[in-house]
This record gives structure tokens, sequence and C-alpha cells, in this order.
């Protein structure tokens, strides 16, 4: 073992084999920094975010516009403009030609700025890629890509191998993520959703799987929607900012748009509202205590959702996918259907 003297700029303990070593930084050589905004308040460079909301408020769609606009060098719904760079997106649930990039394009998206992540190509053989086992390669991509400023994962509890609901497990599975960020200094931005029958519980509270994922996060943001009788529309809320101030958003509304034939949806920015993301959601989904919130209710707002973003038709296959990994059952959906008055093709 061997220390460096007082006021040098490091201490390393190295073990005899000189094979390895911990660095240890000494507090007078270490300089201040200040944190550094993709979206000033909303998107902090070399940290791990996530958006988070029910299924079905259209997270994804978000995560797109917000990269769209980073591909652009566009304005944030604030007004302020973006530095452009670049961006990687993956999605376990959503096909890139005839979802991502048809909602990319809606939004102006710079193309030329977008890389998708593919398969894994082991040995002369392809396979899906998967978050859990394949981080090492994603960090290896992501740190060749040149001006990267945002990774998309989508969903990011698919990054844990082990229980999503162990602290230890969620922490180890994000590490790879957190570790990502720092080193590309991008936002890593994950995407999940709330667990059901969680109305009225704190945000932070709400996200699914352990604590650990809204943890790990520096800023967790929420979507939400507001039901007919206080206008309609959506929310996205800073419900937590380790960095700065929390609480606000903005109100957005969901566009049908045909991009190269294919139906697709395009944010449309709105005002901007005060208060924290608790009360806010508190007031929003006052119509409906959560005891009196049915799985058939929760399963007609997703299939409204779902055709929405659709465009107004979907088909059957596609809906009762989505609905599995949301957690609704298919005699949930066909009740849901009847209720709603849609009729079949």
């Amino acid at each position: 073992m061997k220390m460096t003297t007082p006021g040098g700029s490091a201490l390393a303990l190295i073990k005899d084999d000189a094979t390895r070593e911990l660095q240890i930084d000494v507090g007078d050589d270490v300089t201040v920094e200040r944190v550094r905004w993709l979206w000033p308040g909303y998107l902090p460079r070399g940290k791990f975010v996530l958006i988070a909301g029910p299924a079905g408020v259209s997270k994804t769609t978000v995560a797109l516009a917000l990269a769209a606009t980073i591909t652009q060098g566009g304005r944030w719904p604030d007004g302020s403009h973006a530095q452009p760079g670049a961006v990687l997106l993956w999605s376990g649930e959503d096909g890139i030609a005839d979802t991502l990039l048809p909602r990319l394009i809606a939004h102006g998206a710079n193309l030329a700025h977008v890389r998708f992540v593919g398969d894994i190509i082991e040995c002369g053989e392809r396979r899906p890629f998967d978050p859990a086992l394949d981080a090492d390669d994603l960090k290896l991509a992501a740190s060749r890509i040149p001006d990267l400023a945002l990774v998309m994962v989508d969903p990011v509890i698919l990054s844990v191998r082990g229980d999503s609901n162990t602290n230890g497990d969620v922490r180890r599975g994000l590490f790879p993520l957190v570790q990502m960020a720092e080193r590309t200094g991008a936002v890593v931005l994950g995407i999940t959703h709330f667990s059901k029958g969680t109305a009225g519980k704190h945000p932070i509270e709400r996200v699914t799987g352990s604590l650990a994922f809204a943890a790990a996060a520096r800023v967790v943001l929420a979507v939400a929607r507001l039901p007919e009788d206080q206008g309609g529309g959506r929310l996205l809320l800073r419900a937590k900012n380790n960095l700065g101030a929390d609480g606000g958003g903005f109100k957005f509304d969901l566009r049908p748009v045909e991009v190269a034939g294919v139906d697709t949806v395009c944010i449309q920015w709105g005002e901007a509202i005060t208060g924290s993301a608790h009360d806010v959601l508190q007031a929003a989904e006052a119509r409906d205590a959560p005891e009196e919130r049915t799985a058939i209710d929760e399963a007609a707002d997703f299939l409204k959702e779902v055709l929405t973003e659709s465009g107004g038709s979907a088909e059957r296959a596609t809906i009762l996918d989505a609905a599995r990994k949301a957690g609704h059952y298919e005699k949930q959906m066909d009740r849901a259907r009847s209720r709603l008055r849609i009729t079949k093709p």
C-alpha cells in the first residue's frame, strides 16, 4: 500500500500485485462545477432523469418531442432555445419505422442527429438488444456519438436483471445508465409507469417497482391527463428536482397528423402551470377517488389513449399486446370497448 503526502493530488490504495487501485480525490483539489442544463430546470446534462405516469398518457411521445427539439435546436415549452445535439433512442415497445420515426418527423426532428439502438450481433447471430444484458455495449456506442445530448431507454424497468421491486437489484441495474450519463455528459432519460391504484399518493411513491427508480433519478417528470371538466388535455409536471426548484410544468395536447401516409400524433405545448406535482395531480384526479376506480375504468382510459395516438383506429392484436404490457386483461379491454361504444371495422 502507498499513500501520497498531504497536499498531494490524490490518495491511492494499491494492492500488493499493483493490478488494481482505488483512486481517492483530496477535497481541496476538486474544482466546483455548475450543473449544465440541456433544458434549464428539467433536463440536466450528465444525469439520469425519469419520466413516469399512468399507462397510455403519451410518455414516450413527450420524450420524442423533447428529443426532436434537441436535434433541431428548437424551442423548449418555456420558449428558451435548445442547444443542438444528437440523440440515441431505444424502445422495447414501439417499432422504429411505424411509430418512433413518424412521431419524430411530426415534431420536426433533424434525422441526421437521430440514432436508434438496433440488434446485438454476436458470433454472426442476431438478437434483440437487452438493456439488462447489453449495458456495456450501449455505453460504448454512446461514447462514440459526437455531440450526444440525450439517450432514451423505454421502458427503463427492463434495465433491471433481478427483481424490480428490490432496492439493491434496481440500483445495480440503473448504475450503468447513471455512469453512462456521467461519462458522456448526455441526459439519460428513462421511461416508466405509475403503479395501478396509487392515485392520491406523492408522484415519487407512484413510480412502479422499487423507490430506487425515483431515488436514482436527479429529476422526475410526471405525465398526466386532465379530465374534460377541467378543460382536458395533458400535463408535464416536475415531480422531483434534486438540482434546483421542483414543481410547476406545462400543459400540452396531442394533435393527429399524417407522415408519409402514416397516421401519428404531434404534441402542441400550452401554458405553464404552477404548484407542486402532488397537488396538481390530486386536483386532476379528484373526480375519481382511488377506491371508486375500477379496472374497467382504467382499461377504458387506456383504450382511448391508444386509439388517439393511433389516429382513431388500431389493430386488435396491437391493442391487446399493449394492454397486456400495461396490466390490462383481454376481457377488461372488451368491456372497455363496449362501454365506449367503439365498433369493430
